[in-house]
């Protein structure tokens, strides 16, 4: 679990930095917003079922 915390936080700032100077409709801050979701609900399962 401290593993898909440290990729959520990665991803969350990875997206952050993309997203700085460009539209968050931008193709590439999708795509880290999209993968980051994916993480996070994978996450919210984990949780769930401990």
């Amino acid at each position: 679990m401290e593993e898909l915390l440290k990729k959520i936080e990665e991803l969350r700032r990875q997206m952050l930095q993309t997203a700085e100077g460009r539209s968050l409709a931008d193709p590439e801050v999708c795509r880290i917003s999209q993968r980051l979701d994916l993480y996070i609900n994978e996450y919210l399962k984990a949780v769930r079922t401990v």
